[in-house]
């Protein structure tokens, strides 16, 4: 090859794009893929918040909570997760009273897929969500997530989420086993 062909090769910028498409090509791919599957578990996370909400929402409006009143909050509660799947959602919905002296405990409690706090057992729920004398509704949201491309990489993922509702339209909401 003569010295002036291989100055003329070198000087060539007619490929340059492709070149460097070629190197940027899979960060790009690989930066989309990334804000897909961060978006998908965000809206799992939003979702089991709206779920804890739901359900503590449902109950306060009642002055009582009978057994087909319990399955349907369950079931909208659950109903709040699609397009993902529900059925291992651990839903625990508790009434949790003061005794007007702050000594809170747990009035019923009822689980969905999980275990219900014990009657009667003391709980501690955050500052100034209690009023002495008062009652909250307590739901507790526990969802497993496996993300569909990366549970490789990161496994299952476990969002708990815990809402209070204080009840409206009583002073508390009365458990009827019927």
């Amino acid at each position: 090859m003569k010295p002036s062909s291989l100055l003329r090769a070198l000087g060539n910028t007619d490929a340059v794009a492709a070149v460097e498409f070629a190197f940027i090509a899979p960060i790009l791919i690989l930066m989309t893929f990334a804000v897909i599957q961060f978006a998908d578990v965000y809206e799992c996370l939003s979702k089991v918040k709206a779920v804890a909400t739901t359900a503590s929402d449902m109950v306060s409006q009642e002055k009582e909570l009978t057994n087909s009143g319990k399955d349907d909050v369950f079931a909208a509660a659950r109903a709040v997760l699609y397009p993902h799947d529900s059925s291992g959602a651990v839903i625990v919905l508790t009434s949790v009273v003061d005794d007007g002296k702050g000594h809170a405990k747990v009035v019923w409690s009822e689980a969905n897929n999980g275990s219900a706090l014990d009657a009667e057992s003391s709980v501690t729920p955050p500052a100034g969500i209690l009023q002495p004398g008062g009652s909250v509704i307590v739901a507790q949201v526990t969802y497993s997530y496996s993300p569909p491309a990366i549970t490789d990489f990161f496994g299952t993922l476990t969002f708990t989420e815990t809402s209070y509702a204080v009840p409206r339209l009583s002073a508390q909401v009365a458990r009827v086993r019927s």
